[in-house]
């Protein structure tokens, strides 16, 4: 790909500009934000950067598991490995919007949009389109791999919906917390399943915190054996966790699309605020964030 010229009035009337780097495409968030994407692997966000800090793990990292990538769900349609035309492959790009080949087997195609909102927010519209001549039961799933640290969250019902085997997560005061200890973590990947209340995951490192807020949705809608929110880490060097979102399970029609949007953004946590298992500063400071987020 050819770097992209573009005029600085434009970048500042719409918020962001989108400029082509080596086959990635970065989407500048006013003076010191971005948010990168890769549309030769799967189209996975490999950059949500806030001035010198990058919340996604990178591939020098991690060689397979980096970035934030979109799979369907439930993951017994296809166990594993990921549908590889909607996980690795390369999408098709119109302007801010990126689009799989056909997944053969669930005969299903995916695709992102990026919109950079007021307020230097990122929105991103996933999708999946039923491909096929018969009805597809299918949901949206957000994974994003980051370095450990705090996450948290209001769950709906502060139980585990399916089998969760990892270590370290809390309730406290009616939330969860999940703080990586490596002491406690083995070297395999372990998991936590959970619904989430309110629309929001939220994850402290490196004294930032990257907020994530969504659409709820109930219990009853979730993809099979799934939770709305999942926390999963493996234990490599370095180790990394995976936050985790679900979007409504659905029947598509032959032709029909399913729409699944999630709004990131990315802050630097105040000097006074105790980033802490149960901390009050951080939960009252982050719930005034998802109020303006969502807006």
């Amino acid at each position: 790909m050819k770097s992209s010229v573009y005029l600085l009035g434009m970048c500042v009337l719409f918020f962001s500009c989108s400029v082509e780097q080596r086959d990635i495409v970065v989407y500048e968030i006013g003076n010191h934000r971005a948010i990168s994407i890769d549309p030769v692997h799967g189209a996975r966000i490999v950059e949500f950067s806030y001035e010198d800090y990058n919340a996604i793990i990178t591939s020098e990292e991690n060689g397979e598991y980096y970035g934030s990538t979109f799979w369907p769900a439930p993951q017994s349609d296809w166990n594993w490995p990921p549908p590889q035309a909607i996980d690795e492959g390369e999408y098709s790009r119109v302007g801010s919007i990126y689009t799989s080949n056909v997944d053969k087997n669930l005969q299903v195609s995916a695709g992102k949009e990026i919109k950079i909102m007021e307020n230097e927010i990122a929105e991103i519209t996933y999708s999946l389109i039923n491909r096929g001549g018969s009805i597809v039961n299918i949901g949206g799933w957000e994974i994003s791999r980051v370095r450990p640290g705090l996450s948290f969250f209001p769950p709906d019902t502060a139980l585990n919906m399916e089998e969760s085997n990892l270590p370290g997560v809390r309730i406290l005061d009616s939330m969860v917390w999940y703080k990586y200890d490596e002491q406690l973590h083995p070297t395999d990947g372990k998991k936590y399943f959970e619904s989430g209340r309110e629309g929001w995951l939220a994850h402290a490192e490196r004294g930032y915190l990257f907020l994530k807020t969504y659409a709820d949705v109930d219990i009853a809608s979730l993809p099979p054996a799934h939770g709305e929110i999942e926390l999963y880490t493996q234990a490599d060097k370095p180790a990394y966790t995976e936050l985790e979102i679900h979007g409504p399970y659905m029947a598509l029609a032959p032709g029909e699309e399913l729409e699944f949007k999630v709004r990131w953004k990315l802050y630097k946590i105040p000097k006074e605020i105790i980033i802490k298992e149960g901390s009050v500063s951080l939960l009252e400071w982050t719930r005034s964030l998802v109020e303006k987020q969502k807006q």
